[in-house]
């Protein structure tokens, strides 16, 4: 027989992508949403890891380098726009990085495919 604390079995929240696929239109700008799996008790800042074959800047562009969960809020967004993409078969990865008092989901990387202009 062991005796425990209640608390050593509560999990941190999670945080994690809304999908673990999207698609950048060609012509289109495209919302990537971040989920927290109980709201923020403060503001917390989530960082991402930016790779893949399209370049920023030249392929798309990106509205924040960071995610900001408002205290309260189990919700943030992110904008990508795309620029002339007249490449084929470009991809952007999204990584979340690890943030204080959260725990990362089963989504922590995202892959969006860029489709190419016409």
């Amino acid at each position: 027989m062991s005796c425990s604390d209640d608390n050593d079995d509560v999990n941190p929240p999670a945080l994690s992508f809304a999908q673990s696929v999207y698609t950048l239109s060609a012509d289109a700008s495209l919302v990537v949403e971040l989920q927290a799996s109980a709201a923020a008790t403060q503001n917390t800042s989530v960082s991402f890891t930016i790779s893949g074959t399209a370049r920023e800047g030249i392929d798309y562009t990106i509205s924040a380098k960071e995610f900001n969960l408002k205290a309260g809020e189990t919700k943030a967004q992110i904008v990508i726009t795309p620029k002339d993409n007249y490449t084929p078969d470009m991809q952007i990865q999204l990584e979340l990085n690890a943030v204080g008092g959260f725990e990362l989901g089963k989504v922590k990387i995202t892959t969006i495919t860029v489709e190419t202009k016409r």
